[in-house]
């Protein structure tokens, strides 16, 4: 059961971030204004093809990833005999004092949604941000801050969070190293430096840039 429930949940997160229509649109409309300049010459060259068939079979792919999590949603329910899927929404209070990890999500922003099964238990866990303390979830009964939810019904979720005097600065980036000579060879890496009164919790933390895909998981 519990590679069974792991393997549903890992499918229904996947179809809530990576595979989520919207998304999927955007890295097709990214690739095709990226090689449509060299289209037309393409075309030319190898004296097949057109801009018409080119068009509609991207319109055929961007069909398909808006199409493909709602098909997928239903396949897993019949292949696994399970009820429809439920509406989780996250929130934090105040706003930027924490985050939420849901299964293996961390979203970067709130509220937010994803569909996930009953009878499929759902690990939530509140994660406070430098300054902030975990209080209590809005939404549910407990003060625990790693909850297992069953999604019978939608379900609204908010982490509430306390400042925490004396740790306005938290976590600092205290020394960073890369591209060392061949001669050194001390490797890429960094350095982080707690300098609050207490210990902070890195579960869901993770170094990134612009690009959203590199994800560097601490």
């Amino acid at each position: 059961a519990t590679f069974k429930h792991d393997f549903i949940l890992r499918a229904c997160d996947m179809l809530n971030t990576n595979f989520e229509p919207n998304r999927v649109t955007d890295k097709l409309v990214s690739a095709r204004d990226a090689i449509s300049p060299a289209i037309i010459d393409h075309f030319d060259r190898w004296g097949q093809n057109s801009i018409a068939n080119w068009t509609h079979e991207f319109t055929v792919m961007r069909n398909f990833g808006e199409l493909r999590p709602d098909y997928m949603f239903q396949f897993i329910r019949a292949k696994f005999g399970l009820p429809e899927p439920q509406v989780l929404t996250v929130q934090v209070d105040p706003p930027h004092a924490g985050i939420v990890r849901v299964h293996s999500i961390t979203p970067s922003s709130f509220p937010w949604e994803g569909q996930y099964f009953a009878n499929v238990p759902l690990d939530v866990e509140a994660i406070a941000g430098a300054g902030y303390t975990f209080s209590h979830w809005s939404g549910i009964p407990n003060s625990d801050p790693e909850l297992v939810v069953n999604m019978a019904t939608p379900r609204t979720l908010t982490a509430v969070f306390n400042p925490n005097p004396g740790s306005e600065y938290g976590m600092m980036v205290n020394e960073i190293n890369y591209h060392s000579s061949d001669a050194n060879d001390a490797k890429d890496w960094v350095e982080l430096f707690n300098s609050s009164s207490i210990p902070l919790n890195l579960n869901g933390w993770y170094l990134g840039d612009s690009n959203v895909d590199n994800q560097f998981i601490l």
